[in-house]
């Protein structure tokens, strides 16, 4: 009970510091803030370890920080040091201290390397949202959380939809920057909405579709999109098997709802 208090005053606490009031400007943090934003971060870090345990395999993780790190380039910002763990609850968060936690029971939802390379790069596009703020020299993120994370964000509201759709276009900026087809992100976005009601009300199919039809016109590079099946597959089975299940118990993506643009009949 104690450790459930410690967590849910933790979670309390980011938010009053991380969340500004909507409309407010976010006021540059002191040098004590910074620290006590950063060690509240390595807290809640500790929580997640903790709570949900760490899957430490070196190649699974490796190849995840290896996009990771692509991105951040194509983005111009430093990479997060990725961490996932082996909740079965899906989640994706990036906490005050530069990690991102990504849960297995999303990682186990992804297609492809697209469908990753677009979580990441939402994630990453989040970031931008927030913005950065300055103190004597040291420079901290302001978040504006993910409607995926695990911290009780709200998603039924106005606002939370807006910061939605401006992480998802600026991460369709980091996708197509780095040769990722960007539609993946969408695919994934439909798909997870689908199957979470809650996060639907901020990330909305509506929302999607006129990305979507924004992008469908654009010409791909010329040495086409970046396509890793073989190592995605092979990580994605090594999770699998991190986690004591068979390859062969994924779920067949032809029964996953996929989001799409009718195509007028000939005439």
């Amino acid at each position: 009970m104690r450790s459930l208090f410690v967590w849910i005053s933790g979670v309390s606490t980011a938010c009053s510091l991380v969340c500004p009031a909507l409309g407010q400007p976010a006021q540059t943090p002191s040098p004590p803030q910074i620290h006590k934003e950063w060690t509240l971060g390595k807290q809640i870090a500790r929580e997640l370890d903790n709570r949900d345990g760490r899957i430490n395999d070196h190649g699974l993780t490796r190849y995840v920080q290896l996009v990771e790190n692509r991105l951040a380039i194509a983005s111009g910002q430093q990479p997060l040091e990725i961490r996932l763990t082996r909740s079965s609850n899906p989640y994706a968060t990036v906490l005050e201290n530069g990690v991102q936690y990504l849960s297995a029971g999303l990682v186990q939802r992804l297609e492809d390397e697209m469908e990753l390379a677009g979580l990441l790069a939402h994630q990453l596009a989040h970031q931008q949202v927030g913005g950065a703020t300055t103190a004597q020299g040291a420079s901290i993120p302001v978040y504006v959380p993910c409607v995926l994370s695990p911290l009780g964000i709200p998603g039924g509201n106005g606002p939370r939809r807006d910061e939605e759709q401006q992480a998802n276009a600026l991460a369709l900026g980091y996708l197509k920057t780095a040769g990722y087809d960007p539609e993946g992100l969408l695919d994934l976005l439909s798909k997870l909405a689908y199957e979470n009601p809650a996060w639907a009300q901020a990330i909305v199919p509506e929302d999607l579709l006129n990305l979507r039809s924004a992008i469908e016109d654009e010409k791909p590079p010329s040495a086409g999109y970046r396509v890793n099946t073989s190592e995605f597959s092979e990580q994605h089975d090594n999770l699998l098997a991190v986690l004591g299940e068979a390859p062969g118990n994924r779920q067949d993506p032809r029964n996953l709802p996929t989001l799409g643009r009718a195509v007028p009949a000939p005439r």
